[in-house]
């Protein structure tokens, strides 16, 4: 006598409702969805210890423009607003850090000091004191990952802060970005606050009030 068994609804193929309702929910998502967006600090009250690294970090300078803009077309061209950042950053005159490797570039990152307009400031609403800055858009190259060459890479523009009189450090990020928050942890940052962010009809954010158009360069 054959065994009867019953069917795992979640093992049939769904129906035309099911259909509908899939489609549905993925409108939905579309036309709004929500994210936490973490806000990270790091006190630098004294200049860190010796640091063994195999790659050299210096201050970037109003030169260096021309083969940024070439390293990012070349390692970071699935970023569409790459290069418009570091055109931005540079024309706003924001200070910023690049780091080599065998006198090779392997990324980059910037920073904005108190006073400077900064989209993502204004959105999340971050006031910064003379003290502390912003600090934003830091990237190395893929081959350059590991081996906590991250961790180094802000412990190393930390000591250049220091010497420029410099007490903290504050910087955004986006809830999707977990691998950069373990590298701040690592290096010894602390999460200090959350933004919750909406996006309505795929273009429209919010936050804290604050309603701003997303651009696929500073707010998404």
């Amino acid at each position: 006598m054959p065994i009867l068994t019953r069917k795992n609804p979640a093992d049939q193929v769904p129906g035309r409702y099911g259909r509908y309702r899939s489609k549905f929910r993925s409108i939905l998502q579309r036309l709004y969805c929500r994210r936490v967006d973490y806000i990270f600090a790091k006190e630098i009250v004294r200049t860190p210890e010796e640091i063994e690294s195999a790659s050299e970090v210096r201050s970037i300078t109003p030169d260096d423009l021309f083969v940024l803009v070439a390293f990012a077309k070349e390692h970071n061209s699935q970023d569409v607003g790459a290069v418009r950042r570091l055109q931005y950053s540079h024309k706003k005159k924001y200070g910023g850090f690049i780091a080599f490797r065998e006198k090779k570039i392997i990324g980059y990152g910037w920073y904005a000091t108190a006073g400077a307009t900064h989209p993502q400031l204004d959105f999340y609403g971050i006031e910064l004191s003379p003290a502390e800055i912003f600090t934003f858009d830091f990237y190395l190259m893929p081959a350059a990952r590991g081996h906590n060459t991250g961790t180094e890479f802000l412990r190393q523009a930390e000591k250049i802060l220091h010497g420029l009189g410099y007490q903290r450090a504050i910087c955004i990020i986006e809830e999707s970005n977990r691998r950069s928050r373990l590298v701040h942890l690592r290096a010894g940052w602390r999460e200090i606050g959350r933004r919750h962010v909406r996006q309505v009809a795929g273009r429209i954010l919010l936050c804290r009030k604050r309603v701003r158009l997303s651009d696929p360069d500073w707010l998404r």
